[in-house]
């Protein structure tokens, strides 16, 4: 599974095209003068997006190195450049100019989704869960971000939120390719997961708990399900307490009962928690940021 490009026609989200955002510089606050000096800037902006399609990636980066020193403000040539620098597997160059862009831009769901293209090239899987959450958070139906986010966990190693992200991707998805690759991403997941019994057996027997211990676990239970409702109401700290004390008692549980199949999962499922309201803490500071609003404190 690889994750979809922000070349395939399914990943442009919300991006503007070139002339419509290069329109809109010139008649929001530009003026005339300003406009006469940005000629040679849209000029050469023109010829590196016409060098980027074509792969013409070195030469795209010579022609946008020129118009970013007449105009550092230029959004879409650290925009193209990115690309350019993907093209050439310069990964952290390209976050590096996704970095400056997205600064300079408070809406733009579309260049949150190619930094986390990068980051995610990178290795940096958190990084990039907190951009394709954040992209969620402005445009959720995007499906494409849906399936990247889906490719970002399966690498994270947790199959259970692929899973969702995949099938989101898949019940919103209008091209038939990225329906495809859903699809079959939930199929690879399904091959990867531990075999089913079979309809009609059971799991072997797991060692009793003694009373005391038992009602702890049911606690720890609770306890699981409270957090989750504060991760969805936002309570990031509170949920990530929670979570951070029940894997502790979750762990002696499982180390006093080794042949217990539940516990182990209990620990599981705790660390998996925390990670997704780490993750849905940084997608929000994201969002909010580039809202002018106070980001939340990340636990």
């Amino acid at each position: 599974m690889s994750q979809r490009r922000v070349t395939d026609d399914a990943a442009r989200l919300t991006v503007p095209s070139l002339t419509a955002a290069l329109a809109m510089a010139l008649v929001i606050g530009y003026g005339a003068h300003r406009a006469q000096r940005l000629h040679p800037s849209l000029a050469a902006l023109g010829r590196a997006e016409r060098d980027v399609t074509a792969g013409a990636y070195d030469r795209a980066i010579a022609e946008l190195d020129s118009a970013r020193v007449r105009d550092p403000d230029l959004v879409e040539a650290h925009r193209l450049l990115a690309r350019a620098y993907a093209g050439t597997r310069r990964w952290q160059e390209a976050v590096a100019e996704l970095d400056t862009a997205i600064r300079r831009v408070a809406y733009d769901p579309g260049l949150l989704f190619e930094r986390g293209n990068a980051q995610l090239e990178l290795g940096h899987t958190d990084r990039a869960i907190a951009d394709y959450a954040a992209v969620l958070r402005l445009a959720p139906r995007a499906a494409v971000a849906h399936y990247n986010l889906g490719i970002a966990y399966a690498r994270r190693g947790d199959g259970d939120s692929a899973r969702a992200e995949f099938e989101r991707a898949l019940a919103n998805a209008t091209d038939d390719t990225l329906r495809r690759d859903a699809q079959n991403a939930l199929t690879h997941l399904a091959r990867a997961s531990p075999p089913r019994l079979p309809v009609g057996s059971v799991e072997p027997p797991a060692t009793e708990l003694a009373g005391g211990d038992a009602q702890l676990r049911d606690r720890l239970r609770t306890q699981l399900a409270q957090a989750q409702d504060s991760l969805d109401r936002g309570r990031y700290t509170a949920a990530a307490v929670t979570l951070r004390a029940l894997e502790r008692e979750a762990r002696g549980l499982a180390a006093r009962y080794p042949d217990n199949l539940d516990l182990p999962r209990l620990v599981s499922d705790s660390r998996r928690s925390l990670a997704r309201v780490r993750d849905a803490c940084l997608a929000e500071q994201i969002v909010a940021e580039r809202r002018g609003a106070t980001p939340p404190a990340c636990p």
